[in-house]
């Protein structure tokens, strides 16, 4: 029997197609309800819709909350075609609410948008808590389904943690947990992903006190009041596999912000991600330990002719811990720089006498700011008892724009997590944190250098920065 090749190519096809095909994913709205459907099968039922305002909470449950229009439309975005369901909310027992939530489900994109829209901002939400949001769209009603499983990214160093749909546990959730959750039942290809698109450092996904535990999706409780017009966005969206999501997750963030994976070219053999490097982090021989009698300075240039010269191993980078610079209040950065004792003749002066120096580079690290570090009278500051934030993008400009004359390649940013957790004023705006991350990168943009962040538990933020190295 002969086989037409075309016939091979075309069955070829058809079952790349349904092996391979996006699921699809739809929300059905019945007044102030919702479902979630992945392939014509609910995922989740909706929870109530709270919010809070001038220290009291209104809810859609006991009808201080209600739904006073519906509207349909159509439009595109940067994941195509998508028709959306715009409810707009008003409470009888206050005049200062005026807020929407839109569903968007789109044609070609295996997902759905959740906004929130706070048209005549907030007021005085008055709770000041790490575990609760100020208003909950989209949230989840609990699950009685015991097959489904979620992922979470859990503290300082964004662990993932497991465990069942059917019994969600608190401490995966919540302040410590500000990245995507991942939700998948074992039986089926498909996987789930729920994360913000929008305020990534201050958004919160936790099982909310107000809704009984129910899982809810929104902003900080610790912030206190948002501007006019303040607008959240959350998606919901699926894909086969857990690889395949997460990799289409990461797409769907990055083109609604116009990034990319800033990833040098493999011909580039000066770039540290693409050679061989030397590093003296924690657990490394050489972390805060010399050779006996030698200082830094005289250690590294030993130790790089010796793996140079003897040991003829291409070293094309040093990472330098956190040893290399001083230090004061709470074990913080007081000066980012080199102090006599480590390097007597300076940063530029060890780089200039590597073997081969012209192709070595550093790789730099740096923690958080002390409250009485010496940049305080330069450059503003949000100052607690024990961290120093910075505030504007001068300093990141000032400090790298130093060390890339040393030789620096990469800006290492560690401690991210303890910095956000340990700090009020970076959980109590909108706008502090996202500054924070976007002014290290717009610094970074300016001097052509690499971002390396450590212990970031908000994973989704990367992708709309430009100098971030995977």
């Amino acid at each position: 029997m002969k086989i037409n090749p075309a016939f091979i190519l075309v069955v070829f096809y058809l079952i790349i197609g349904v092996v391979f095909a996006a699921p699809v994913v739809d929300v059905t709205v019945e007044g102030a309800s919702y479902a979630i459907l992945v392939n014509e099968k609910v995922w989740f039922n909706s929870s109530a819709l709270i919010l809070r305002s001038r220290g009291k909470w209104f809810s859609s449950a006991d009808g201080s909350l209600s739904v006073v229009s519906s509207d349909l439309s159509t439009g595109n975005d940067v994941w195509g075609f998508f028709s959306a369901v715009t409810l707009k909310w008003n409470s009888t027992k206050s005049s200062d609410i005026a807020f929407q939530t839109v569903f968007k489900s789109y044609r070609d994109f295996p997902g759905i948008v959740f906004e929130q829209h706070f048209t005549s901002g907030l007021q005085d939400a008055g709770l000041h808590q790490d575990d609760e949001i100020l208003a909950s769209f989209p949230s989840f009603a609990k699950a009685t389904d015991s097959s489904k499983l979620y992922l979470t990214f859990n503290g300082v160093f964004a662990l993932g943690q497991v465990g069942r749909v059917s019994k969600l546990d608190q401490n995966h959730f919540g302040v410590g947990n500000g990245g995507p959750i991942a939700f998948w039942d074992p039986s089926e290809p498909t996987t789930c992903i729920v994360s913000p698109v929008t305020n990534f450092m201050t958004n919160l996904h936790t099982l909310s006190p107000a809704l009984n535990k129910d899982l809810a999706f929104g902003i900080i409780g610790q912030i206190n009041d948002l501007p006019n017009n303040f607008f959240h966005s959350t998606m919901f969206m699926c894909g086969e596999g857990m690889n395949d999501t997460f990799s289409r997750w990461g797409q769907a963030l990055q083109q609604y912000y116009s990034t990319k994976r800033s990833t040098p070219s493999p011909t580039d053999m000066t770039h540290p991600l693409n050679v061989l490097g030397y590093w003296t982090d924690n657990g490394a021989y050489y972390y805060y330990l010399t050779e006996p009698g030698m200082n830094y300075e005289d250690t590294l240039l030993d130790l790089d002719r010796r793996l140079t010269e003897e040991y003829k191993l291409p070293i094309r980078y040093w990472q330098l811990d956190s040893w290399w610079y001083p230090k004061g209040i709470n074990d913080g950065v007081t000066l980012w720089e080199s102090t006599a004792d480590i390097f007597p003749h300076g940063m530029g002066y060890v780089h200039d006498h590597l073997l081969g120096n012209k192709t070595k580079s550093f790789v730099l690290h740096n923690r958080y700011f002390a409250p009485d570090n010496d940049y305080i009278k330069d450059f503003p500051f949000a100052i607690e008892e024990q961290y120093a934030l910075p505030l504007t993008v001068d300093l990141f400009k000032y400090i790298m724009k130093k060390a890339k004359s040393w030789g620096m390649s990469i800006y290492e940013q560690d401690w991210l997590s303890t910095t956000y957790l340990s700090m009020k004023s970076t959980k109590n705006s909108t706008e502090t944190s996202r500054q924070w991350m976007l002014n290290m990168d717009r610094a970074a943009t300016s001097l052509d250098q690499t971002i390396l962040l450590l212990s970031l538990i908000h994973i989704s933020e990367p992708t709309r920065l430009r100098r971030i190295s995977y």
